[in-house]
C-alpha cells in the first residue's frame, strides 16, 4: 500500500478550512451586496473573532445599525477612522510589535494623555464587548479616541529614529486598535469613510 501514504492534514489546516466554510456560509446567509457599506461591515466583523455564528450576526447587526442611524452615523465614522489610522500606522511598520508600553519612553505629554485614556477605558470597553453591547463599546471608543488621536497624529511623529521610542509608540497604537479589532470588527475594511470638517 505504498501509494496510500497520504499525510493527515494538520489541525491548523482543518480549522482554517472550517473557518472559511463558516465565513462563506454567513456571507451567503446575510446576502449583502459586494462593494456595499453593509458588506464591508460584514467583512470587517469576519476579519475579527468569528467562532460563534450568533455573535458574528449580532455584531454585524449592531454595527450596521450604527451606520444606518442618523444619530449614530457620525460616531460610526469616527470609530472607523480611529481604527483605520491606528491600524495603518501599525501595519506600515512591517514588524511584529509586542510587549508592554513603557511610559518612561514617552517624550511628549500627549503620549501620556493617550496612554491614560487607554488605561481609563480599556476595562469598560472590554466589559461592554463581553456583554454584547457592541454599539456602546464603539461609541465609547470613538468618543474617547477620535479627537485625541487626531491631535496625536498631527503633533507626534511615530516613525522616529530611536527604535525604542518608535516601537513604544507603535505598541500604544496597536493596543488602541485591537481594543475593537480583536473581538468586534476591523473597521479599517470599511472604505470611503469621510468625516466632514
Amino acid at each position: 500500500m505504498d501509494g496510500c501514504n497520504v499525510a493527515a492534514p494538520s489541525k491548523e489546516d482543518v480549522w482554517s478550512k472550517i473557518a472559511t466554510l463558516f465565513k462563506d456560509r454567513i456571507i451567503y446567509d446575510l446576502q449583502q451586496k459586494p462593494g456595499s457599506t453593509e458588506r464591508m461591515i460584514l467583512d470587517a466583523v469576519l476579519a475579527s473573532s468569528c467562532d460563534d455564528m450568533g455573535d458574528v450576526i449580532a455584531r454585524f447587526e449592531e454595527i450596521k445599525g450604527m451606520y444606518k442611524s442618523k444619530a449614530d452615523n457620525l460616531t460610526f465614522r469616527q470609530a472607523c477612522k480611529t481604527i483605520e489610522r491606528s491600524g495603518n500606522i501599525v501595519k506600515s511598520a512591517k514588524i511584529e510589535i509586542n510587549g508592554a508600553i513603557d511610559p518612561e519612553l514617552f517624550q511628549d505629554d500627549l503620549e501620556g494623555k493617550v496612554f491614560q485614556l487607554y488605561n481609563d477605558t480599556k476595562n469598560e470597553i472590554d466589559a461592554l464587548i463581553v456583554t454584547g453591547a457592541y454599539r456602546k463599546a464603539l461609541s465609547l471608543y470613538a468618543d474617547t479616541f477620535f479627537d485625541t488621536l487626531h491631535q496625536f497624529f498631527e503633533k507626534i511623529m511615530i516613525n522616529v529614529e530611536d527604535a525604542k521610542v518608535r516601537e513604544n509608540r507603535l505598541l500604544l497604537m496597536k493596543n488602541i486598535n485591537t481594543l475593537i479589532t480583536k473581538e468586534v470588527a476591523d473597521l479599517r475594511l470599511v472604505h470611503g469613510v469621510v468625516i466632514d470638517s
